[in-house]
């Protein structure tokens, strides 16, 4: 499945979308061979794996704080 999700994901079409140093964030958005549009995100997040874990898990809660466009 690993392999198969890597020949996917890794194509040399996505169009970068955002590049923000300060937040060690990249974006790329593409479009499938069916036509489907895709976005990748690639962030980097200090801290315990298991808090980083946590704040993912509860959407509901923590979302507000990594995504500035979240309301509700």
């Amino acid at each position: 499945m690993l392999k198969e999700y890597d020949i996917r994901v890794n194509k040399d079409d996505w169009k970068e979308l955002v590049f923000d140093q300060k937040l060690f964030m990249k974006s790329w958005i593409r479009n499938t061979e069916l036509g489907h549009k895709s976005m990748k995100v690639e962030l980097i997040i200090e801290g315990q794996m298991t808090n980083v874990l946590r704040v993912l898990n509860e959407n509901h809660k923590y979302r507000h704080i990594y995504d500035p466009a979240f309301e509700s």
